[in-house]
């Protein structure tokens, strides 16, 4: 099920949303709510999904999804956050941002 639910936001990701990375969010969330080792498999999923369907190199977009799920998940066991929408909303713009930046560098 949660294969069949990745597979469609990469559809909606590549086709309709092409400016809104729904994707890094979701590996952000993930890191987020249960921790690394959460984070590190829901990257290493979804960035080997998004590195089938992308253009760019399949091991560069495993290591930047993996790497945004790993931090994700360090944040959450490594800080002490109120979980609140806007402190989630603040994590996730922040990430998504972070990692366009890495894209844009490393492309």
């Amino acid at each position: 099920m949660f294969f069949l639910f990745v597979a469609g936001l990469i559809f909606l990701q590549f086709t309709v949303l092409g400016d809104i990375n729904i994707l890094a969010a979701l590996v952000i969330l993930a890191g987020l709510k249960k921790g690394i080792r959460q984070g590190l498999s829901a990257g290493c999923i979804i960035g080997s999904l998004a590195g089938i369907f992308s253009s760019y190199s399949f091991v560069f977009n495993v290591a930047l999804y993996v790497i945004l799920g790993l931090t994700a998940g360090a944040a959450r066991s490594r800080m002490f956050y109120k979980e609140t929408f806007f402190s989630e909303f603040l994590f996730c713009f922040t990430g998504v941002i972070l990692f366009n930046g890495l894209v844009f560098i490393l492309k």
